[in-house]
C-alpha cells in the first residue's frame, strides 16, 4: 500500500472538519479554520505494523467532509468547546483492493487553526477483508 496515499487519506479525514471556539479564552477558532496548505508529520507508535508515513503537504478548504469514497463508521463526536474532533471512517486505497479503517482524535492547538495535533489508529485490510496491518500514529500539522 502506498504510504503517501495512506497519509493523504489519513490527514484528509482529520483536517476537513470543524474548528474550535475558544477554550478558557486561550484559543480563538471558527468552523472554517482548518483550511489551507498543511505540512503533516506522523510518528508511528511502538508495535505498529503499517510502517512510517512520510511528511506530507496537503491543501484543504474549511468546513466538514471526508475523503472521496470514504464513509463514516459512526457520527463525528465534537467536544463541547468544539476544539476536538473524533472521527471513525473506512476508506478505499486508490489503485488497490485495500481499505483503511481510521479512528482519529484531533484538536486545534493554536488560534485560527494554524496548528493541529492528534492520534490516529489505522488498520488496513485486503479486498477479501483479511487483516494486513495496524498502527497508531501521533500527528502534528502546521499550516504553511
Amino acid at each position: 500500500m502506498s504510504l503517501l496515499v495512506m497519509a493523504k487519506l489519513l490527514l484528509g479525514l482529520v483536517l476537513l472538519s470543524v474548528g474550535c471556539s475558544g477554550s478558557d479564552g486561550e484559543i480563538s477558532c471558527s468552523t472554517t479554520d482548518r483550511a489551507g496548505a498543511y505540512v503533516a508529520h506522523f510518528t508511528e507508535r511502538a508495535n505498529g505494523s503499517c510502517g512510517a508515513i512520510p511528511d506530507t503537504v496537503l491543501r484543504f478548504s474549511g468546513g466538514s467532509g471526508i475523503g472521496a469514497g470514504c464513509r463514516l463508521d459512526a457520527p463525528d463526536v465534537i467536544s463541547r468547546d468544539q476544539c476536538t474532533l473524533e472521527r471513525s471512517a473506512t476508506c478505499p486505497v486508490a489503485g488497490t483492493d485495500q481499505t483503511l479503517t481510521i479512528v482519529a482524535s484531533t484538536r486545534e492547538t493554536e488560534s485560527g487553526g494554524a496548528k493541529l495535533a492528534g492520534v490516529e489508529t489505522v488498520t488496513a485490510f485486503d479486498g477479501t477483508g483479511a487483516f494486513l496491518c495496524t498502527s497508531t500514529y501521533d500527528l502534528s500539522a502546521t499550516r504553511q
